[in-house]
């Protein structure tokens, strides 16, 4: 059973169990609210060209994304070999985990790692199409205690 109720305080109340939008885009928009920049478009979610969901599509909002009590999760490259292959493209501020493994002749795992890195601007701000990388230090792993 599903619900759209139409509230007189400027609202628009859905109840249901799963809301199925079909499209690409979800459009969030208060105009009062614009600064200067951005688009006009206002993307807050895009299904996008890769499969995965872009919040804050192209940057269409200016002021950024702010993620209150944020909890991530990022996706692990699996790589085997010794330094981490990191990819020609990325934009500053991307993270990537890497997780390696070193085999002997395709045999036991001897070495288990995973690296933190940052894409970062090309050296001496010299124009590149090419992605820089730079790891981000880690401590040792501990096991959790809760």
């Amino acid at each position: 059973m599903s619900d759209i109720i139409l509230e007189p305080t400027e609202q628009v109340t859905i109840l249901c169990d799963n809301l199925n939008i079909q499209g690409h885009d979800l459009l969030l928009d208060s105009p009062s609210r614009h600064h200067a920049g951005g688009s006009a478009s206002r993307r807050a979610l895009v299904h996008d060209q890769n499969d995965g969901l872009t919040i804050n599509f192209n940057g269409d909002y200016p002021g950024g994304v702010n993620i209150v009590g944020a909890r991530m999760n990022l996706r692990m490259v699996e790589q085997e070999g010794g330094t981490p292959r990191l990819p020609k493209a990325g934009e500053v501020g991307d993270l990537l985990l890497v997780h390696n493994i070193i085999r002997i002749f395709k045999g036991p795992i001897v070495s288990d790692t995973a690296s933190l890195w940052l894409c970062v601007p090309a050296p001496g701000g010299s124009f590149t199409t090419d992605a820089y990388w730079q790891e981000v230090k880690m401590a040792d792993a501990v096991a959790g205690t809760e």
